[in-house]
């Protein structure tokens, strides 16, 4: 015989679900202002662009501060 209880599980729906995006940009230089609109008129909590061609070195700070709403943090 089996003397194991059952344990309740319930699930329980966030109040708000997570809004994401993801950009396939091929370069963000010529296309900054629209991709900035684009990210603000959504509301997206996460943000995700590929092929954005930005180099690792302090060059491309100005192009990433030009895509990076206020609120949001460029990784």
């Amino acid at each position: 015989m089996n003397n194991l209880t059952p344990i309740p599980f319930n699930i329980s729906k966030p109040d708000k679900s997570l809004n994401m995006c993801i950009i396939n940009c091929q370069s963000v230089r010529n296309k900054a202002g629209l991709i900035l609109d684009y990210i603000q008129d959504h509301h997206f909590d996460i943000v995700a662009t590929t092929d954005n061609w930005f180099r690792y070195c302090n060059r491309d700070e100005k192009g990433k501060g030009d895509i990076t709403p206020i609120g949001y943090r460029l990784r």
